[in-house]
């Protein structure tokens, strides 16, 4: 049998309790004026902070930020509970509200974040974003959630307008470049039937003048000989000028050679060392796309033959299941794109911009990565498929 307690010992256990429970009561009261410092901070905030309670299911905690987020007309927070935020929820984003805190509870996963557009008392919606983090107790099981929720309609409205801005601004650069397709086949027409023939006109008049000159006037047939080769050398640069505003071999040749030969051209006049690994795709894309990449192209090697000072070029094109994979590496100078650009006056100018905005007509995605001293690798990628916006907005034809 136990031993039988004296009074001294119960004196003994009841001062104990009492120590204890002043203990307790003390850690009590410090914990709750921790707790109602953090309520007044909580107050003040602007976001909404709250508590849930996963086994209850019900919300232990809301500051009064929360409350006007939420949706309690009355400002009560015993309103608000999970079925009453849920029927508010937009019927549409109500799947992905549960998706998320399913998959925060069971996977185990320490937190998530949602944005779901919420219905107020006077019937409108406006845009909430949740996010919170899942407290679990010794077993691993989730015990409570807390998060912090704020209004983010006018961030969306000011995105729904910037993103109606960029497509004024895409439209708008779709159809100046509509419009730069049509004044360069202009152009070219006009140094092609006008500058050209009276070039060859010139060549034939130079031929006949050489000969009906006497033998004697060796020394003039000479001039005319020197003039003649000349004018050879001004048509074939008009030739070329005009193939470079108007692409009509495109049709003739295909894509890939008029990409060797825009390479074998850049390699030509200024003797850099050009390696081309390229498969074909000249049958992947329509004549309007080939118009876009062969103007890539140009802008490629045009701006490593003004700024790179590269002594030697890969060219590389990969074939893949649904895109095409573009790289061109220069081993140059290479340009800072960070903020030191404009101290070192080495500024990457409009030609990224324009190669950048013809891979998105194309629906592409465009990278470029540059170290100085190194040199410049551009990559691009573009999807097979003719893309609907080119051709309602590109509907030129070359000829």
């Amino acid at each position: 049998m136990g031993k039988n307690l004296t009074y001294e010992d119960l004196e003994t256990i009841i001062q104990t309790l009492k120590s204890e429970l002043a203990d307790y009561k003390l850690k009590e009261a410090h914990a709750k004026a921790i707790f109602d410092e953090f309520k007044e901070v909580a107050e003040r905030l602007r976001s909404g902070i709250y508590r849930f309670d996963v086994r209850t299911h019900r919300f232990l905690f809301f500051n009064k930020a929360a409350v006007e987020l939420l949706g309690s007309e009355k400002g009560d927070a015993n309103e608000i509970t999970s079925k009453s935020i849920l029927f508010k929820i937009h019927p549409a984003d109500r799947g992905k509200v549960r998706r998320s805190a399913r998959q925060s509870m069971v996977a185990g996963i320490a937190g998530g974040e949602v944005e779901y557009r919420f219905r107020k008392s006077d019937g409108t919606y406006r845009w909430n974003y949740d996010r919170w983090v899942v407290l679990r107790d010794a077993s691993g099981q989730p015990r409570y959630i807390e998060g912090i929720v704020m209004d983010t309609t006018e961030r969306k409205k000011a995105e729904r307008a910037l993103q109606k801005s960029e497509q004024k601004l895409r439209l708008l650069s779709s159809h100046l470049m509509k419009a730069q397709e049509k004044e360069r086949r202009r152009i070219a027409l006009e140094l092609h039937d006008e500058l050209g023939q009276a070039l060859t006109v010139l060549k034939l008049q130079l031929r006949t003048i050489k000969k009906k000159l006497p033998t004697e006037q060796w020394r003039v047939k000479s001039d005319c000989e020197n003039a003649s080769n000349y004018v050879d050398q001004i048509i074939e640069n008009v030739r070329r000028l005009s193939q470079d505003l108007c692409p009509s071999f495109l049709e003739d040749i295909g894509l890939d050679d008029s990409i060797k030969m825009i390479a074998d051209d850049f390699a030509k006049h200024t003797r850099t060392r050009v390696s081309i690994n390229a498969q074909k795709i000249d049958g992947l894309f329509p004549l309007e796309s080939k118009i876009l990449l062969y103007r890539v192209f140009q802008e490629i090697f045009t701006n490593i033959q003004k700024h790179a000072q590269a002594d030697s070029v890969s060219l590389c094109i990969k074939k893949n299941d649904t895109k095409v994979d573009f790289q061109v590496l220069d081993h140059g100078t290479g340009f800072d794109r960070g903020p030191k650009e404009i101290s070192n006056n080495i500024r990457p100018g409009l030609g990224l911009k324009a190669m950048e905005e013809r891979v998105r007509m194309l629906n592409g995605a465009f990278e470029v990565f540059s170290i100085v001293g190194i040199g410049t690798r551009i990559s691009f990628s573009i999807p097979f498929e003719e893309d609907k916006f080119i051709r309602e907005l590109l509907p030129y034809s070359i000829g």
